[in-house]
């Protein structure tokens, strides 16, 4: 007599099945994903906004040693994460079913080539043919990434914003390219020619942005759209501070507030006024910190996006062209996940 269901025989030589089974290596690298986007967003607004903003402020000389120095260590401890999570992402992305050829050979390789330039970097400032070499590299793996990312519906968004952020890091290293070749031979023409490439890359990075806030605020009606609202008025304020800086010197807080978004613009030579730079460059920022705080029914594809937001249009600094390699192979590796029934809420 038969009390109970039988546990399923294994064939000779494979063993038994089981209700559990393993991740695959593509949940595995996208929960290590979700992870490392937290600590890269926080540093990198730290690290590049916040700190900065501090020296010259009313704030004793020991605080602006001691935000620097954690800077620094907070920095560090990015590189090693991101380094690592780029060893799990290329792997999982050589070992993708359904993919080109030429995207799981190419794309790791150029991955790889960014975190070894990255971690050269981190013992010495690298030399401009090396950093444009990394920035190169970095968009390379977004351009590939995002022609894969747009087959899957659950990645097209994210693929069009890793394109255009791409593209935009590429169009503005182009510009900064000519920039230091007619300012060193004194080609003010040239030099006039590279403001409209640089209004041309932070066109594109607006359009991206807003594309993307549009995108936070649709998909999910109560978390996401709640703190993209939050993201879009504290950029509103920060840019209204950035345009009156001049005047802020007896109000520290707005002042290192004015300033944060001003070091977060890096164009300078765009033909668009001061308050409009600085708002795209601190929504851009405040965006990826809405898109992992706002959780949905998604988290891989809003951390890979935090990624490529904060660091998608400067791939030319070695962390920002990190968080873009690692942002956009994810988004490359979520068509994977959802065809094997959305194992990439696994996490350890």
């Amino acid at each position: 007599m038969e009390i109970g269901p039988t546990a399923p025989q294994a064939e000779p030589g494979r063993p038994a099945r089981t209700s559990w089974s393993e991740p695959s290596l593509e949940a595995l690298a996208l929960s290590r994903v979700r992870r490392v986007a937290w600590l890269a967003v926080a540093t990198l607004l730290l690290s590049r906004a916040l700190f900065p903003a501090l020296r010259g402020a009313v704030v004793a000389d020991r605080w602006v040693a001691r935000a620097e120095w954690a800077a620094g260590a907070l920095a560090q401890l990015l590189l090693l994460a991101l380094t690592y999570v780029v060893g799990l992402v290329c792997l999982a992305t050589a070992r993708m079913q359904g993919a080109s050829l030429l995207y799981r050979a190419c794309a790791p390789v150029a991955a790889g080539l960014v975190a070894v330039l990255a971690t050269m970097s981190a013992f010495a400032p690298l030399p401009p043919a090396l950093g444009a070499t990394l920035g190169g590299a970095a968009v390379v793996v977004g351009v590939l990434a995002a022609a894969q990312a747009v087959q899957t519906p659950a990645s097209r968004a994210l693929g069009l914003v890793v394109l255009a952020l791409s593209l935009t890091s590429a169009t503005r290293q182009f510009g900064a390219f000519f920039a230091d070749i007619a300012a060193a031979r004194g080609l003010m023409r040239v030099l006039g020619a590279t403001r409209w490439i640089a209004t041309a890359a932070f066109a594109l990075q607006a359009l991206t942005v807003f594309f993307a806030l549009l995108w936070l605020a649709t998909r999910e009606r109560r978390a996401a759209s709640l703190w993209t609202s939050v993201a879009t008025a504290a950029a509103l304020f920060a840019s209204f501070f950035a345009a009156h800086v001049e005047r802020l010197v007896e109000s520290p807080a707005r002042l290192v507030v004015a300033r944060a978004a001003l070091t977060l613009a890096r164009s300078p030579f765009a033909l668009a006024p001061v308050a409009m730079t600085a708002f795209v460059a601190a929504l851009t920022s405040l965006l990826a910190l809405a898109a992992l705080l706002g959780r949905g029914s998604r988290a891989d594809v809003l951390a890979a996006l935090a990624l490529v937001l904060v660091g998608g249009a400067d791939a030319d600094l070695p962390l920002c062209g990190l968080c873009l390699v690692v942002g956009a192979l994810a988004a490359g590796l979520v068509g994977p996940v959802v065809r094997d029934g959305g194992s990439a809420t696994f996490s350890t």
